[in-house]
């Protein structure tokens, strides 16, 4: 009789944990899926199906193979702002540009980003961010894709 009041603690202790390691392993797949890294924008120039149908200058630039095609990219930065001062760094050079959200997992290369931006930042003149862009293309390429 003293222990009929254990029954229902019991079994609204186990309940509560079930209900809680079936919404924990929900976020925990959500928290994987989208906060893999932080957020960059790239800017792309476009998408070519071979590297022969890519520009000469290709090289000088970030090319990488997903989704079965070339994705060519110009531009990295981490700032929305200076995104749309480079799209209209390159779009007065003549180049179709799409500004691409992706995350990056690699502490480093966002910290020197960073540094990069503020340089961005203080620029006021256009030949500068092609020369910034260059640099951090070549970043990007060292400490993340390891070339």
């Amino acid at each position: 009789m003293k222990y009929r009041f254990l029954i229902p603690i019991f079994f609204s202790v186990l309940v509560g944990f079930v209900f809680g390691k079936i919404i924990f392993r929900q976020y925990d797949e959500v928290a994987t899926t989208f906060g893999d890294g932080e957020k960059l924008y790239f800017i792309q120039s476009g998408i070519y199906a071979n590297l022969e149908s890519m520009p000469k200058n290709y090289k000088d630039y970030l090319y990488i193979y997903e989704n079965n095609a070339y994705h060519l990219y110009l531009g990295i930065t981490k700032s929305e702002k200076n995104a749309s001062r480079i799209e209209g760094y390159y779009k007065k050079k003549g180049n179709n540009i799409y500004i691409k959200e992706k995350f990056v997992n690699n502490p480093e290369f966002t910290t020197l980003l960073g540094e990069y931006d503020k340089v961005l930042d203080l620029t006021s003149n256009d030949a500068d961010i092609g020369v910034v862009e260059k640099v951090i293309i070549e970043s990007y390429k060292e400490m993340v894709l390891k070339e």
